[in-house]
């Protein structure tokens, strides 16, 4: 669908400027989805939306993401064996990789904001009751 041009939606039968217009802009916009939306996108086995966010904020990009081996994957909130082993088996494969380039050439964002790891007592609240001395 990124491949599509103006030219090749008016052609079409019953595709008006207007209509043609619309559709190309949604195109475009599409482009500037979150790194999060692209990886559930991808349909990988057992990846839904809630893991492919852990993802994008672990690794911040798809270029790490794909190159990442099983156990880095497994350091990731929520992501154990079975998905780390789907993750790696997708990207394995050519034409998963082949796809993933393709989306980089027609102009997808494939960078997203990692989260900052932190300690253990990061987010924490502390409360102090008594007196300073």
């Amino acid at each position: 669908i990124y491949k599509l041009t103006k030219d090749k939606l008016l052609s079409l039968e019953r595709m008006g400027d207007k209509s043609a217009e619309n559709v190309f802009r949604e195109i475009e916009n599409s482009k500037k989805l979150p790194l999060e939306r692209v990886i559930y996108g991808l349909g990988i086995r057992f990846v839904g939306e809630r893991t492919a966010q852990f993802l994008a904020e672990h690794f911040g990009n798809m270029e790490d993401l794909v190159k990442a081996g099983e156990e880095e994957l497994q350091e990731v909130e929520e992501v154990g064996p079975r998905i780390a082993k789907s993750i790696v088996e997708f990207f394995a494969e050519p034409k998963n990789r082949e796809l993933v380039d393709e989306l980089r050439a027609a102009g997808l964002t494939l960078k997203g904001k990692q989260k900052e790891r932190g300690t253990q007592l990061a987010d924490k609240k502390f409360v102090l009751t008594g007196t300073l001395a």
